[in-house]
């Protein structure tokens, strides 16, 4: 479970400074045209704090339904070892974070500030879009990774991973309870 979750939390950092990246490099408008398509080419720092808080708030939000299944997230069958569909209950939280995420984002007035750092100032539909269509992308993705995570190391824990058979003897607890000279493993 910590293995699954470091690949789904790994993936998330990774895409986060990728579109970051992607949004500072200078000769990205001429390697990625789609994004620059939604308002995304030469924006003020401001409003890229925005982008990149609405791509942190909706990827953790979708990735609940993720880390909650085995299987793929639209896999729902107790046969296959997947998940029930999400109930009302967790559904309606997470929807209500993405809508409160988006609206954040785009609608963010530039004379509030939150703390130190760069100001953010709402960055509007078109970046708010794409930053919709990168977080989907990236979901199936992780989705892939997280599925073949699954399929190759199975339900095994973290300590099973890392140690030998050599380590579990060596590491294993010694039982004082016999005569003094005489410990067993």
């Amino acid at each position: 479970l910590a293995l699954v979750a470091g690949v789904i939390g790994g993936l998330c950092i990774l895409q986060c400074f990728l579109l970051l990246y992607l949004l500072q490099t200078e000769r990205w408008h001429d390697e990625i045209g789609w994004l620059a398509k939604f308002g995304m080419h030469d924006m003020p720092d401001c409003e890229l704090v925005a982008v990149i808080y609405m791509d942190l708030g909706i990827c953790i939000q979708l990735y609940i339904f993720s880390a909650r299944n085995k299987r793929f997230f639209f896999q729902t069958s107790e046969a296959v070892d997947a998940a029930p569909l999400p109930s009302p209950i967790l559904c309606a939280p997470v929807c209500g974070a993405l809508l409160a995420a988006t609206l954040i984002g785009v609608y963010w007035p530039a004379d509030v500030a939150l703390g130190g750092g760069n100001p953010m100032k709402g960055c509007g539909w078109g970046p708010a879009a794409a930053v919709w269509v990168w977080c989907i992308l990236w979901f199936f993705v992780i989705e892939i990774a997280k599925v073949l995570t699954h399929a190759v190391y199975g339900d095994k824990s973290v300590d099973e991973l890392f140690m030998t058979p050599l380590d579990e003897k060596v590491l294993s607890p010694v039982d004082m309870t016999d005569e003094p000279g005489e410990h067993t493993r």
